[in-house]
Formats: structure tokens, sequence, C-alpha cells
């Protein structure tokens, strides 16, 4: 036993096995942050945000879903559809005058895709603002432009923005 010792107080004082450690010790931190980091990236990915590390800010995800097939009207998230000026009519017709919020609002929720579908699997929210069942509207009225914004206006009106909190970090600018 005491010559095991001994040589291995030898070994310990090489430069060998002072790399070896060090490989070891740099190898499983290397490990340990890349694991971490992608279960970050999943969990961020999945509540609809990520941290841009170049810019040090938190942005929404840009990788939407897109419409489903059978939905019908296959919006995509351009100019060329006209939601935004949709917004900004029905808001006028109904007196609100921040309809930049309700596009910001509607952007970050949906995509500005009003027959969008959460990507979550157990959220109920649907249309352009993600209006859940538990808000008494059917899953046509949420994918209705019309009926969606004049809704959230109404919410808003009510003091509602706590509907939208959890996208509020990518539309409170």
């Amino acid at each position: 036993m005491r010559r095991l010792k001994s040589l291995f107080s030898k070994f310990k004082k090489s430069r060998f096995f002072l790399g070896v450690i060090s490989l070891a010790i740099g190898v499983s931190l290397t490990v340990c942050f890349y694991e971490g980091d992608k279960l970050y990236q999943d969990y961020s990915e999945a509540m609809g945000y990520y941290y841009d590390i170049s810019n040090r800010e938190v942005v929404p995800t840009t990788s939407l879903a897109t419409p489903k097939e059978e939905s019908g009207e296959g919006f995509e998230p351009t100019a060329s559809t006209g939601i935004e000026d949709k917004i900004r009519d029905i808001a006028e017709r109904e007196g609100f005058e921040n309809a930049d919020l309700l596009i910001r609002i509607a952007s970050c929720e949906s995509g500005l895709i009003p027959r969008r579908d959460s990507d979550v699997s157990y959220s109920s929210a649907k249309g352009l603002f993600q209006i859940l069942d538990m808000h008494g509207l059917t899953a046509e009225e949420r994918y209705d432009i019309d009926v969606s914004t004049t809704w959230a206006i109404n919410k808003i009106r009510d003091g509602g923005l706590s509907a939208w909190n959890a996208s509020k970090h990518c539309w409170n600018i």
C-alpha cells in the first residue's frame, strides 16, 4: 500500500497528470455548458423568444408555424396581406387610438396570421391575438379579424393587457 501511495504522489506531481486533469475538467465544463445552453434554447423557443447574444437582447422567435392547410385563408405574415391595414381600420372604427399597440401584440402573438393556432400543444389560443377558450369566443370568432380585433380593443379598454403577459417582452417597447 505504501508503494502505491508513493507512485500516486509521484504521478500527481507530473505534468502529465496535470494535463489529464485539466483536459477532463475542460471536457466536463464544455459538455455542461453545451447541454445547459441546449436546454435553455429549447425552453426559450417553446416560450416564444430567444436571447440574441450579439445584441444582448431578448427577441421573439421568428420561426412561426404556417397556418394549417385546412384552415382556409392561408395568410402569410407579409405586408401584402393588409392585416395591419385591417387592424388600423377596425381601431379607427372603434375609436381606439393606439392601433400600433394592437399590431405589435398581434405580431408577437401570431405573426399577423389570422388563423394561427398556438404552438403549445396544451393551449387553446387561436387567431391574431391568440385568444383562449375561456374568453367565450368560438374558434371561428377568434380567427375572424374583425371580431378578434374588436375583442382585443375592448379587453385593452377594460385594463386587460395582462391577457398578453406571456409576450409582453416582445410588444411592450
